[in-house]
């Protein structure tokens, strides 16, 4: 396999997992539909996938992940909570965010505006 050249950042709720208000750190919603093919897909094309949360780095967040098939190579926890939620994003080339551009709810379509981007700039 060759080394991995790109890291997804990809949010937890509402794009891992369904949101529909804070309910508690240990409240997880239900996998959106496709999540964990869409990103067995990034991984099979080399990327580092990077969970982001504002929840704690749980037991039962990996336990989830990993009981949902939902492949990772780590969880970036950022304990802070709005309005600095930004602050402790890792460095990514790519963040995968339902208050994005990038994420639209449709795993299949985000994936594929992922590994078919293309730079503004020519070589």
């Amino acid at each position: 396999m060759p080394p991995r050249t790109q890291t997804a950042c990809i949010d937890f709720d509402g794009v891992i997992a369904t949101y529909d208000g804070w309910k508690g750190p240990d409240i997880l919603g239900e996998p959106i539909a496709g999540v964990a093919e869409g990103i067995q897909r990034l991984k099979d094309n080399n990327w580092m996938i990077i969970i982001f949360t504002t929840r704690l780095a749980s037991d039962k967040l990996r336990t989830y992940l990993n009981d949902n098939k939902i492949p990772f190579d780590y969880i970036n926890e950022n304990p802070e909570q709005y309005p600095n939620t930004n602050n402790g994003k890792p460095a990514a080339h790519v963040y995968i965010d339902d208050r994005a551009i990038t994420f639209n709810g449709n795993w299949v379509e985000t994936v594929d505006t992922v590994l078919n981007f293309k730079p503004w700039y020519k070589k």
